[in-house]
């Protein structure tokens, strides 16, 4: 019978290490997963909000630039301004017809092309600069683009557009992200076995305790149990010695 008890107790230990688990590591937890949301939100605003906001306003500005053109003279500058631009390796450069057809583009490759992206479709239609992430139509690689329309007596009749890759970008994030995920998991890993060693603290001494008390109950009178805790624990051995030394005394 007291075999079959002492099985019982182990049980509820156990459910004392459960629920002392869930409760602390769980909201630890918790705050992890909050952190590092907050954190990946932030470092997405950083680096692609940034980039986004960027080329809207450069494709703003030269299409304002390009306003004041007529329209024999628009098609010269822009091709000038394609053949002069700078930044080759970092963005594209190019000026689209009404009909949404790349006519000059610092990438040789892309002059010709209709890229078909909802953003040139905005800037023709609503006449307000726009822009766009996702794949490239014809190389399926990720960039961001950024079109304004170009307007000559309210009407639209070009479209300038900036387009850059976002595979660096990407990169830089999902490696910042993947730091702060290590050092999140590092951390839960630390607060969960610290919590563990505590909780494991508690709880043999309380089943050794608990043990000690069945025995008392099935009277094994006089059984000391081994302090080993200055604390509370400690201060409920001592009153449980106390007790079984007293029981056995009065049944002599």
């Amino acid at each position: 019978m007291a075999k079959k008890v002492k099985v019982m107790d182990k049980r509820k230990i156990r459910g004392i290490r459960r629920r002392w688990l869930i409760n602390s590591v769980g909201v630890v937890l918790l705050v992890m997963v909050l952190a590092v949301g907050t954190f990946s939100a932030a470092i997405w605003s950083y680096y692609y909000s940034t980039t986004i906001s960027d080329l809207t306003r450069r494709a703003s500005t030269q299409a304002g630039g390009f306003a004041s053109y007529t329209r024999s003279q628009y098609w010269a500058n822009a091709q000038n301004a394609v053949q002069s631009f700078e930044e080759k390796t970092k963005l594209e450069l190019q000026f689209l017809d009404t009909t949404g057809s790349v006519q000059y583009s610092s990438n040789d490759l892309a002059a010709g092309t209709t890229p078909d992206t909802p953003e040139i479709q905005r800037a023709l239609s609503d006449l307000v600069a726009s822009n766009w992430i996702g794949a490239d139509p014809d190389t399926g690689e990720r960039v961001v683009a950024a079109s304004a329309p170009i307007i000559y007596h309210g009407q639209a009749v070009a479209v300038v557009r900036y387009v850059t890759s976002l595979r660096a970008i990407d990169q830089q994030f999902f490696l910042a992200v993947g730091l702060v995920c290590l050092l999140a998991a590092a951390i839960f890993a630390l607060v969960y076995f610290s919590n563990l060693y505590f909780v494991r603290s508690i709880v043999e001494p309380l089943a050794s305790i608990t043990e000690t008390a069945r025995l008392i109950a099935d009277g094994s009178y006089g059984v000391q149990i081994e302090k080993k805790y200055d604390d509370e624990i400690g201060e409920l051995t001592d009153t449980i010695n106390d007790m079984s030394l007293k029981i056995k005394q009065s049944e002599k």
